[in-house]
């Protein structure tokens, strides 16, 4: 028999079974849901992701800035997009084929550590676990990391007193490429190193040899963690190792107002300009504006540690209530929504309607939870190591999660190790049934633990359902299905009329409708709900502007600015009102207290050089427009107007080259193709302009400017 055969006829089929099994499951859950507004429609961080996957799928691999989050994650998935295109599928398929590896690794562990009954059982229980299913179809890291932390318990848990030091190396190397997925797992060192150096070489005489082993682990993690340092100081200066949110993420879930399972951005602020990771754009703009300097990423975290280290040392007795909320969170069976209520999609899929309740009684985590803390209780009374390893990693990342704040999301990675638990406690259960004494503690704790973990306190489960009403009109909105996103966000009102981010939702929607009127009462009553958010005020100053309300736009934008000074479009709206006040010098000067604030949105730099054109500083606004572009070559608008201050000023040559630029970006632009077609008649070439405004009346007949300069031409070549 051949080396292949032989270890072909090694493998456990059953494994293959549940590897089918899982893969077979996801499609089925992918094929369901492939319908839902969700399924092409990225928000928040989905949405991040995948714009950075774009852009590292064009070939801006490097990036230009330290890295915010963890990388791993939009590299991997900019892999994908590189390989097989941005449709939703390929990401999915490629998570799912993870996922159904990380229910073989569950199967696996249990089977080894256990036996073959619990193996199965909890194989089986990986395969149809809702929530694993479920995250295995999102474009979140959660997948991904998942299957990475379960490969390297699984590669330690293999490691043996004879093990080579390539498996050192190994595991150093795949602890280091999950941290570049979350940079948190590092916390699970302590229970690595002690297994490897203490509880699985006891029998070793030179511990020495541990110790290198030990060391050759290290440098294999910083292999792969110290590029990313190199990386992010070359394009910093600053030695940031991984990323820098783990300072704000620690104030998010350690502060005066934090509930241990909300990841609220700090104050109220919002890039509107432009899509921004909103937790990144709010921890900068407000740590730079408490301390009155530009910070860099280190220090910003810093600042936020700093924040979160003095309430707790303010708050001791607040904080440890805190962290027994967090711990009863993590505990709890209701699964809470992060970037969206993961209960919405039971809708879409029977599967997961089947698979997934919010209960009371949850399922399935309130099954789960009290047959894991049973198998905790039966682990840490073994001699096995393995199980002292498995409880140890498990302990160590809830640790993670109470220090931060519990979500569904964060959790998911708890879930395999749990599943393993569960299956000791099982196959403890039905091996002790007929020693019904053996099983009182067990029962005791079933009941206890499954009591608590389907309570509904401290605000686990929202009253209200007006969240999932809120992502589905946020799915069509992002379709441009205004109708349909307004369908749903007013029954999202209708089930909480106090809710400030569905009110704001409709007043954005009847400004896309052109409805101002609408747009500023539905900003108004959100506004009474929630007095402190800058970008309400901003939104229902530019609603007031547009129906000539000036007075009280003028008092909505200085109390939008009085709240956060970094919302550009505030700038503009007041530069308007000064403006129709006949007070034209300041409101350029307000649009310049803007630049001052942010230099770097092309669209607010094109706003100034229209402004500065208007009062003739042509000079100046050729300057702005030059920036405007070399942050974004790809602004027409901006392009179109430097091509025409150039022609103004005379100097026709650089009036033809942005031209030229404009039109080979969009041939059918009316503006460019005009504008040029008069800069060939002032230069003599008559039968350019012909052919440019041709090619304008052709898409439009009726544009005056184009008729006009037809007709002089004609009259012109006729001799009237």
């Amino acid at each position: 028999m051949t080396r292949i055969a032989e270890r072909v006829k090694d493998i456990d089929r059953m494994a293959v079974v549940v590897f089918i099994s899982a893969m077979a499951v996801r499609l089925v859950y992918m094929i369901q849901i492939s319908d839902s507004p969700f399924f092409e429609m990225h928000q928040i961080d989905a949405l991040w992701h995948h714009i950075w996957a774009g852009t590292i799928a064009e070939g801006n691999i490097i990036g230009d800035e330290a890295f915010f989050r963890a990388p791993l994650y939009p590299y991997f998935l900019g892999i994908i997009y590189s390989l097989f295109g941005d449709g939703p599928f390929a990401p999915r398929i490629i998570q799912s084929l993870l996922g159904s590896l990380s229910a073989v690794i569950v199967y696996l562990t249990a089977r080894d550590i256990i036996n073959r009954r619990a193996g199965l059982i909890a194989g089986f229980t990986a395969v149809l676990y809702s929530l694993l299913i479920y995250f295995d179809n999102e474009l979140l890291i959660t997948s991904l990391f998942t299957f990475l932390m379960l490969l390297s318990f699984h590669v330690v848990r293999k490691t043996t007193a004879n093990s080579s030091r390539l498996r050192f190396l190994t595991i150093g190397l795949l602890i280091g490429l999950t941290a570049l997925a979350r940079p948190t797992v590092l916390i699970i060192l302590p229970a690595v190193m002690l297994y490897l150096f203490v509880a699985n070489y006891r029998a070793v005489a030179k511990k020495s040899g541990r110790l290198v082993d030990i060391v050759i682990m290290l440098a294999g993690m910083l292999a792969l963690i110290l590029p990313i340092t190199i990386r992010n100081y070359a394009l910093s200066g600053d030695p940031v190792m991984i990323s820098y949110q783990g300072g704000v993420n620690f104030w998010i879930g350690n502060n005066a107002e934090a509930d241990g399972k909300t990841a609220g951005a700090p104050g109220h602020f919002k890039a509107v300009n432009e899509y921004q990771d909103n937790v990144k754009y709010s921890s900068e703009r407000v740590a730079e504006m408490r301390t009155g300097r530009e910070l860099t990423p280190s220090e910003i975290s810093s600042y936020w540690f700093e924040q979160a280290f003095q309430w707790i040392g303010n708050n001791p007795v607040e904080f440890i209530e805190l962290s027994l909320k967090k711990l009863y969170y993590l505990w709890n069976a209701y699964e809470i929504e992060s970037n969206r209520d993961i209960y919405t999609l039971r809708s879409d899929s029977w599967l997961l309607k089947t698979l997934l309740w919010h209960g009371p009684p949850g399922f399935p985590f309130g099954l789960l939870a009290p047959l894991a803390m049973i198998g905790l209780y039966i682990a840490f009374r073994s001699g096995d190591s393995r199980l002292h390893l498995l409880a140890g990693t498990l302990l160590s990342y809830q640790l993670v999660l109470i220090l931060f704040f519990v979500t569904a999301r964060f959790r998911v990675p708890t879930l395999p190790f749990l599943i393993v638990l569960a299956a000791l406690a099982t196959d403890y259960i039905l091996a002790k049934l007929k020693q019904p004494r053996r099983l009182m503690v067990p029962a005791v704790v079933f009941i206890i633990v499954a009591v608590v973990s389907n309570t509904t306190l401290f605000g686990i489960r929202p009253d209200d359902r007006s969240r999932s009403n809120q992502a589905v009109a946020s799915a069509f909105l992002r379709q441009n299905m205004l109708d349909s996103a307004t369908y749903y966000i007013e029954r999202a009102i209708e089930e909480n009329p106090e809710d400030p981010n569905a009110l704001a939702f409709l007043g954005n929607l009847r400004e896309r409708k052109n409805d101002y009127d609408g747009a500023a009462v539905a900003y108004g009553h959100a506004i009474e709900h929630n007095p402190h958010d800058a970008y309400l005020f901003n939104r229902l100053a530019y609603s007031l502007f547009k129906i000539e309300q000036y007075d009280h736009a003028r008092n909505a934008v200085d109390s939008s600015l009085a709240l956060d000074s970094t919302i550009l479009s505030s700038y503009t709206t007041l530069s308007n009102l000064l403006s129709l006040e006949g007070k034209s010098e300041r409101a350029l000067d307000m649009l310049y207290r803007g630049y001052r604030v942010d230099s770097s949105n092309s669209a607010y730099l094109n706003n100034l050089a229209v402004r500065l054109r208007d009062h003739s500083r042509f000079e100046e606004a050729i300057d702005v427009l030059e920036r405007a572009l070399t942050i974004n070559p790809e602004h027409l608008s901006a392009r179109v107007n430097l091509a025409n201050l150039h022609f103004q000023s005379g100097n026709l040559e650089q009036a033809e080259k942005h031209y030229l630029t404009a039109l080979n970006q969009d041939p059918n632009q009316p503006q460019a193709n005009l504008n040029l077609a008069q800069l060939y008649l002032r230069s003599g070439r008559t039968s350019e302009a012909v052919e440019l405004i041709r090619g304008v009346l052709k898409n439009d007949p009726d544009n005056p400017t184009a008729v006009k300069l037809m007709e002089m031409i004609e009259n012109a070549l006729n001799g009237d």
